[in-house]
């Protein structure tokens, strides 16, 4: 009808996510990848843009629970974890006043993301989307 405004009530709970599994891996290596964008975007000279080690370093997580890949796949963890870090930490360092204001949320939410532990309330799953939440039951086959 012209002239009502409606609205429409949703569960939020039944909301398809096109989110991937969140592993830490992944969190990290998204976390690189951005703050690599933010760099070129933004005109930034980088010590390093860690972008064939981290790619390398994702691969290495694959299978991690293999007994003989059990080592190095916590290694990689541990490095990606560390690249991530240093890679926030180089570029808050080289931002401008201006651009941290502009940046704030984007960096904190990877700053969360690289930094939550694994009994941590309100975890982020996903960077592009840090308001989602995981229920931990649903269609098997989703």
């Amino acid at each position: 009808m012209p002239g009502q405004t409606g609205f429409v009530l949703s569960d939020t709970t039944v909301q398809e996510n096109n989110t991937t599994f969140p592993t830490d891996a992944k969190l990290c290596k998204k976390v690189i990848d951005k703050c690599n964008a933010i760099v070129d975007k933004e005109g930034i000279k980088q010590h390093r843009s860690y972008i064939r080690e981290s790619k390398r370093l994702v691969r290495d997580t694959y299978n991690g629970k293999h007994p003989k890949r059990k080592k190095r796949t916590s290694k990689a963890k541990r490095r990606l974890k560390t690249i991530a870090n240093i890679q926030l930490r180089e570029l808050e360092r080289k931002m401008t006043e201006a651009q941290k204001k502009q940046y704030e949320q984007t960096l904190s939410i990877c700053k969360r993301a690289v930094n939550q532990q694994k009994n941590d309330k309100d975890k982020i799953y996903s960077l592009h989307k840090p308001f989602t939440r995981c229920i931990a039951k649903g269609k098997a086959h989703k």
